[in-house]
């Protein structure tokens, strides 16, 4: 008689991720961000994208709806949602990122917000115990406007799950993603998941797929 094995089948998460992507327009120029968010965490100190577990029954752009509020204190509505990285969050999907644990998969399904404006919108963290503790807008206007240059320097970054950065001199929360010799110790370093999904965005973006590009915003 064979011994009895206990097979532990793991529990499987599906959470959202939103890529909250701003056009900022003025008289002299466009440009476009992406909002991250640095994890409180002395253990993993990475950077990501507002998310959060989806209920049951529940829409991947709902839950990211209350988390953007939650974890960044922004409002953003059903209008502003693009569906060019929305999965279905009821099932597995194979291009979800998907997280690998001991005992829990997680299910990424992230999608993408955009919003036109004049300036930044302010990120709060009003919980009384936020999950995060610093934010940065990442510029991306160089993948609209020099795909050829921007691209493979993005995806090296995002596969290296880091970002070695320059600072905007006006607004030190802007990053520009910058020369390594010219940027020694600014980096910041993204979850793999976060990684995973920018991969994706940016790949979006220079391809020009599910979405048309934001006015002003062209491709090379």
């Amino acid at each position: 008689m064979k011994d009895h094995v206990d097979i532990k089948i793991p529990e499987v998460i599906h959470r959202s991720a939103c890529v909250f992507e701003v056009i900022v327009r003025d008289k002299e120029k466009v440009d476009a961000y992406v909002l991250l968010l640095k994890k409180r965490n002395p253990e993993h100190s990475w950077w990501e994208v507002p998310g959060g577990e989806i209920e049951q029954g529940e829409k991947s752009h709902v839950r990211g709806i209350i988390e953007m509020v939650e974890e960044a204190g922004i409002s953003i509505s059903k209008d502003e949602i693009l569906t060019g990285l929305e999965v279905d969050a009821s099932g597995r999907n194979d291009s979800s990122p998907i997280l690998e644990l001991e005992n829990r998969r997680i299910i990424n399904t992230p999608f993408v917000a955009r919003r036109e404006v004049t300036e930044l919108p302010k990120v709060n963290f009003f919980s009384k115990e936020p999950e995060h503790e610093d934010f940065a807008w990442l510029n991306v206007t160089g993948i609209y406007k020099e795909p050829r240059k921007h691209y493979f320097p993005f995806l090296y970054a995002m596969n290296a799950r880091e970002i070695i950065y320059e600072r905007d001199p006006i607004n030190p929360k802007i990053i520009s993603l910058g020369a390594e010799e010219l940027s020694i110790g600014n980096s910041i370093h993204l979850s793999d998941v976060t990684g995973n999904i920018l991969k994706r965005y940016v790949d979006h973006i220079v391809h020009n797929t599910q979405w048309v590009n934001p006015r002003g915003l062209k491709m090379a």
